[in-house]
């Protein structure tokens, strides 16, 4: 299973809130706030660029997969 790590990242980068990196990356909230809690199923590499760029990542810190 991949699992979102976007919480560590957001604390790594310094980024306290979702809706602080919603107003970053034009991403809405509704959607960080999905991947925040690791309900989002699917996503865009252009919402994985901006998430990058934003918190000064590679993808790899926004996702870790683990074994079922």
């Amino acid at each position: 299973m991949i699992r979102w790590t976007i919480s560590t990242a957001m604390e790594d980068a310094g980024v306290r809130f979702v809706k602080d990196l919603a107003s970053m990356t034009g991403i809405s909230y509704a959607h960080l706030a999905k991947l925040h809690r690791n309900q989002s199923k699917t996503v865009s590499l252009d919402t994985l660029n901006a998430l990058c760029v934003a918190l000064d990542c590679n993808v790899e810190a926004l996702l870790e997969y683990v074994p079922d």
